[in-house]
């Protein structure tokens, strides 16, 4: 896509084409080299731990157990960092239950609809969609629900 192909035109790819879009603009601005998809590899997992460590941090988990729960998801995402859609889905559902969480604690675990909130956990829903099909479809049903 930084070339100037058209997906499902140009060539075939499998999942929905939002990520490869993401990466092809990146890969247009700072040059068509691995680095560039390495440094976009590792910004998606370290917003993924920081995400962890605001989720664990909104439930007060204890400080020893946050930072060895992170420390054994770098041990184990290490081998596979790679710019992927599975780990972008990842990184939206951990946001949305972070929203979740932090409207849950704030409303003193009342259940409160709120339609601003609703609307981005709606549209962060909705964008797991454009990254992955099957599992973007079950995020949808369990966001409507």
């Amino acid at each position: 896509m930084a070339n100037g192909l058209v997906p499902y035109r140009d060539f075939n790819m499998i999942q929905m084409p939002l990520l490869p879009m993401l990466a092809s603009v990146f890969l247009k601005l700072f040059g068509q080299e691995v680095i560039v998809m390495r440094f976009l590899a590792v910004c998606l997992i370290t917003y993924i731990e920081i995400t962890v460590f605001l989720i664990l941090d909104k439930l007060k988990v204890k400080d020893y157990i946050k930072y060895l729960m992170l420390i054994f998801i770098c041990y184990i995402i290490t081998p596979y960092i790679a710019i992927d859609y599975n780990y972008m889905i990842l990184a939206i559902l951990l946001t949305i239950i972070y929203i979740e969480i932090k409207i849950y604690l704030r409303n003193e675990k009342i259940l409160v609809f709120n339609s601003k909130i609703d609307f981005i956990i709606g549209i962060l829903a909705g964008l797991c969609f454009t990254f992955k099909q099957s599992t973007g479809m079950c995020i949808i049903l369990v966001s409507v629900l």
